[in-house]
């Protein structure tokens, strides 16, 4: 397995075998995570976390997001959840995502079953309020990884291990005009364009795959 070392070091080799730009690595590769593959157009299977629980407090409206929330899971999204009901019947409600105005001008301070939400970085908004109980919801969601700058020397993240050469051909990009080294810049550009077609191809070869199961149901 490929650990934060090794993937250090293969992006110092590219570098011409430096030994004084390690620190400058380490800061490319953590800003290549977090924003060019993590809020980049590619999501992952690797980053879906499904049918995670939150909790609604009775007499409230307002659920924290999980701390590594992305996005939505578009095939999942947030539902209303009912863990007393029949297997068949637990996931009661799809809940709609509104607009903040219209969710209060059509429920205002009503109490009831969820029914839509809004939400912002870090909360969800739940329209109606909950009841005299707490209300119990499921959410699908795209979420971050371990941060490479949080990993000690052996360790790993499913970037390093599931698209490593992606994460080297893009921090790549990003050291070659430190160095003023255009040929570098040129031959990593290739190298995230390849990577990246295979990233998105094996992504949407596993959508298409639950997708036939989820029609086929169970053989």
């Amino acid at each position: 397995m490929s650990t934060k070392a090794a993937i250090r070091a293969m992006v110092a080799a590219r570098c011409g075998h430096r030994t004084d730009i390690d620190e400058q690595i380490d800061l490319e590769l953590s800003l290549v995570q977090r924003t060019i593959l993590e809020d980049g157009r590619i999501k992952p299977w690797w980053l879906r976390k499904l049918d995670q629980t939150l909790t609604l407090t009775a007499n409230s409206r307002t659920v924290a997001l999980p701390s590594d929330f992305i996005e939505f899971y578009q095939e999942g999204g947030l539902w209303h959840y009912d863990g007393t009901a029949g297997v068949n019947a637990r996931y009661v409600r799809k809940l709609k995502e509104s607009s903040l105005a219209s969710l209060v001008n059509l429920y205002q301070e009503e109490a009831g079953d969820p029914q839509g939400y809004t939400y912002d970085k870090t909360k969800l908004l739940i329209f109606p309020k909950a009841g005299s109980s707490d209300v119990s919801l499921r959410i699908s969601y795209i979420a971050r990884e371990i941060d490479i700058a949080d990993l000690a020397e052996d360790g790993s993240n499913k970037w390093i291990t599931f698209a490593q050469d992606l994460f080297v051909a893009e921090t790549l990009i990003r050291m070659a005009p430190r160095l003023r080294d255009q040929g570098l810049l040129q031959i990593a550009q290739a190298e995230a364009a390849e990577a990246r077609g295979r990233l998105h191809a094996a992504t949407v070869s596993l959508e298409m795959s639950d997708a036939d199961h989820q029609i086929g149901g169970d053989d």
